[in-house]
């Protein structure tokens, strides 16, 4: 479950087996809309009981608009995904990593990356849905 103080406008999460962006958040509940749906329509009110994390994936970071590079290194290979400058690694570890001037943060989710980019680089990512 998505603890309410990890979320912020603009966040991707998954609701009822879709993904949803967040334009609201009230005491207990959060408002989202559907991403394939237009912002005309009306946005869903449900309880953050009801919301779920979005895995972060290669997929995601695809569409994150990643550069993807492969280092060979015997043992320690690792994948690295650059979005505008910011690098993120997957290794051996199971995990990906955010790597922003020499500090390092483990990443599951996609709200997470969101929210270090914003607060690190002072602007959005975009993503390509």
């Amino acid at each position: 479950m998505i603890l309410p103080q990890e979320l912020r406008l603009g966040n991707l999460v998954e609701y009822e087996k879709t993904t949803h962006v967040i334009t609201g958040i009230i005491t207990d509940k959060i408002l989202s809309r559907w991403i394939k749906q237009p912002v005309t329509e009306h946005d869903y009110a449900c309880h953050f009981s009801e919301i779920s994390e979005i895995p972060l994936t290669e997929e995601w970071l695809v569409k994150m608009g990643s550069e993807i590079k492969f280092h060979p290194a015997g043992d320690g290979s690792y994948y690295s995904y650059t979005i505008n400058g910011v690098q993120i690694t997957w290794g051996g570890s199971g995990e990906y990593r955010f790597v922003f001037r020499n500090n390092i943060c483990s990443i599951k989710y996609v709200h997470q990356l969101q929210n270090l980019f914003r607060c690190l680089c002072g602007k959005e990512l975009e993503i390509k849905l």
